[in-house]
């Protein structure tokens, strides 16, 4: 995580990656996959980093190259 409270490069890829593996409901889903302890890795790190909270208002502000 960076000092400001955004996410890794690494870590918007994971996000960006279940996003498209889940489509639109993909926040809702990571959700659920996090208060069941269903995630690893990188979206386990933005979870703990972050927050759920964070996750309801995070947007991709880029588009995937």
């Amino acid at each position: 995580m960076s000092p400001y409270g955004t996410p890794t490069v690494e870590e918007v890829s994971a996000l960006r990656a279940y996003a498209a593996g889940h489509g639109r409901t993909w926040k809702a889903q990571l959700l659920q996959d996090w208060m069941t302890g269903r995630s690893t890795g990188e979206l386990q790190r933005v979870r703990n980093n972050l927050g759920p909270t964070w996750l309801i208002r995070f947007k991709f502000t880029h588009p995937a190259i």
